[in-house]
């Protein structure tokens, strides 16, 4: 039920607006969101490659609904990925994926395909703590399965240090 709330409110544009520029909550949005385009995504990586700091980046608003929906993240990742590959960015730069953003709730197998699209890459960490890391660890058997090189962190601390 509480996730059910959450995701609305995280879908309302109206709250998306008031976090975005509330003077309570506009720091915090600043410190932690590159921005809303690729290029923002790209040009954050770079300044903070530069000073010598790590990357995570992350898509936000991962909870799909529909193929489409999933075809759209997809893409975008995978055109994240070919941009910090094509900047040589990617030494310093890991990118999150959420399963639920390619389809993991309604479509397993398009779920497995976009993320072996995207995950072409050396290592894959699938985080769960609480009971989704349940969620977690099957993940982390169907991705080896199929090949992909994948730790799961279901413990916070031990993730952080990941």
């Amino acid at each position: 039920m509480l996730r059910r709330m959450l995701l609305a409110i995280s879908r309302n544009d109206a709250i998306e607006h008031f976090t975005r520029t509330s003077a309570l909550s506009k720091p915090v949005v600043k410190r932690f969101v590159a921005g809303d385009t690729l290029e923002d995504a790209v040009a954050a990586t770079s300044r903070l490659l530069d000073a010598g700091l790590l990357v995570s980046l992350d898509r936000l608003g991962e909870h799909t609904t529909s193929r489409a929906q999933a075809e759209e993240v997809a893409a975008a990742y995978l055109a994240l990925l070919a941009r910090l590959g094509g900047e040589g960015l990617t030494a310093g730069a890991e990118v999150s994926l959420k399963l639920s953003a390619v389809g993991q709730a309604f479509d397993e197998a398009m779920c497995l395909d976009f993320a072996a699209r995207i995950v072409a890459a050396r290592q894959v960490d699938v985080y769960g703590v609480g009971g989704s890391a349940l969620t977690a660890l099957e993940t982390e058997s169907r991705l080896y399965r199929i090949g992909i090189n994948v730790h799961t962190w279901s413990e916070v601390h031990n993730g952080l240090t990941s």
